[in-house]
């Protein structure tokens, strides 16, 4: 598919984030913003059903979709679901705390934290620790 230059305006935490994943995976940053874009639409999974099948386009298109909203479904389900201690370490995060502020606060170990920062991340869908402020602020917002 043709590629095509376009300017982009992004939060400057979302920047940051993207930044530091370009350099975790060798990869240059509009590479990194395509590929989010792509899993986000679903062109990834109609890429590979369209490789995989002689499907016509409407018809992979479909199945693209259906999939799609089918994981985003269970996506927002697990969001929803964090533990009252995850409730907890996140408040300290967003109040920019480390991990080791956080254990000694709560009375766990550090490598304790950083286990609910992780499944945290993974539930919220977060790349990085710099995204959580952000967060944290939309949501007290939307409240």
């Amino acid at each position: 598919m043709p590629k095509t230059r376009t300017t982009l305006t992004i939060e400057e935490n979302l920047l940051r984030a993207v930044k530091i994943r370009a350099a975790r995976m060798g990869k240059g940053e509009s590479e990194v913003i395509e590929d989010a874009v792509r899993r986000e639409l679903g062109f990834d999974l109609l890429d590979r059903l369209w490789a995989r099948n002689d499907l016509a386009e409407d018809e992979a298109l479909a199945l693209a979709l259906e999939a799609q909203h089918s994981s985003r479904q269970s996506d927002q389900a697990a969001r929803l679901e964090l533990t009252r201690r995850q409730l907890e370490v996140l408040a300290l995060l967003a109040a920019g705390k480390s991990s080791k502020e956080i254990a000694e606060q709560l009375s766990i170990a550090v490598k304790t934290t950083e286990n609910h920062v992780r499944n945290i991340m993974d539930k919220l869908a977060l790349t990085s620790r710099a995204a959580v402020p952000t967060l944290a602020s939309r949501h007290a917002g939307a409240r």
